[in-house]
């Protein structure tokens, strides 16, 4: 898991594609992504790891939902 942070415009988003144009997509990594937007008021701290979460298993289809479940924690 990788957090990318810095000042608008000084190119976060062109880094990341960049490496995953040369790394993460010929490997078959698995690659979800979360935008942290400035809030103002009460927001949720994970929002951007929920985001993430929620298009591996919108868009990953049944392989990637059985994925999660398998290693999810469970109750006791």
């Amino acid at each position: 898991m990788v957090f990318v942070t810095g000042e608008t415009g000084i190119g976060k988003t062109a880094l990341v594609e960049a490496f995953l144009a040369e790394v993460a997509e010929p490997a078959g990594a698995v690659v979800a992504r979360g935008r942290c937007l400035e809030h103002f008021g009460t927001g949720e701290a994970y929002l951007p790891l929920l985001e993430a979460l929620g298009r591996i298993c919108r868009d990953g289809g049944e392989p990637a939902v059985a994925r999660c479940c398998a290693s999810a924690p469970r109750p006791g």
